[in-house]
């Protein structure tokens, strides 16, 4: 029995520990990283979020290209208030220019939405 209670503790342990990293590396995975690019699917209803570490007194400049769908993009900064919101007359196809101009340093939010 005692075996058996060991086992059990240890396989919580690990699945635990599995949870966290599974955490980590969506956390990873929405993270945008200078010159790296991102490719992801968005359906009709989904929002989409990836944050960006900015320096204070920091211009930050993204692309993003539709295909086939209409988004609009909204910028956070570090305490959660909405910056700005684009979406440019282009349609479902072609770019959507984002800029982000910092007043601290931290994490920003940029919200993809389907229209």
């Amino acid at each position: 029995m005692r075996k058996f209670q060991t086992n059990a503790i240890l396989l919580l342990v690990c699945l635990f520990l599995f949870q966290i990293d599974l955490l980590r590396s969506q956390t990873r995975q929405n993270e945008l990283l200078k010159g790296s690019e991102v490719s992801r699917i968005i359906k009709p209803g989904e929002a989409h979020q990836y944050v960006v570490k900015l320096d204070a007194d920091q211009f930050a400049f993204f692309k993003l290209i539709q295909e086939g769908i209409d988004v609009i993009i909204t910028t956070y900064d570090p305490d959660g208030k909405k910056l700005e919101e684009f979406d440019s007359p282009n349609g479902s196809d072609g770019p959507e220019y984002i800029t982000i101009v910092t007043g601290k340093k931290g994490n920003y939010i940029l919200e993809v939405c389907t229209l």
